[in-house]
């Protein structure tokens, strides 16, 4: 439910608004594309739900828990190959913020480590988010 319908004391008027070109829907959907993505090459077996959020906490538990399982990939050469992949399946590039040195074209350690990073911020507002809406 959002903020406007769940704390209708503290908001005077909202606007439905989504600047992107896909829509609303298609964009959740690309964003739980990437999920399950991550689920199913980085925790396949794990119960960790990608849709049906009942609440804020159980979204925050879920993001919490891939966030934990991607953590845990990220230490072998297998598990950075899968976010790899999973991150190149969502568009997140090497080089994806202000605080990050640019890498080097062939610097592929510094380039993963970026999309980690990424991948890790991505999860916490995606799964709140798609809860939210």
């Amino acid at each position: 439910m959002p903020i406007a319908e769940r704390d209708g004391n503290r908001i005077d008027g909202s606007l439905s608004m989504c600047g992107l070109a896909q829509g609303g829907i298609a964009d959740w959907n690309d964003a739980l594309n990437a999920v399950f993505a991550l689920k199913t090459l980085i925790a396949p077996d794990a119960d960790i739900p990608l849709t049906d959020l009942s609440s804020p906490q159980t979204a925050a538990d879920a993001a919490g828990a891939l966030s934990a399982a991607v953590t845990e990939a990220q230490s072998t050469p297998e598990g950075r190959a899968r976010i790899a992949l999973a991150a190149a399946l969502h568009n997140i590039p090497v080089w994806n913020s202000a605080s990050q040195t640019r890498p080097a074209p062939t610097d592929w350690a510094a380039r993963e480590v970026n999309q980690y990073s990424a991948v890790l911020g991505f999860l916490q507002r995606t799964f709140v988010r798609r809860q939210d809406a």
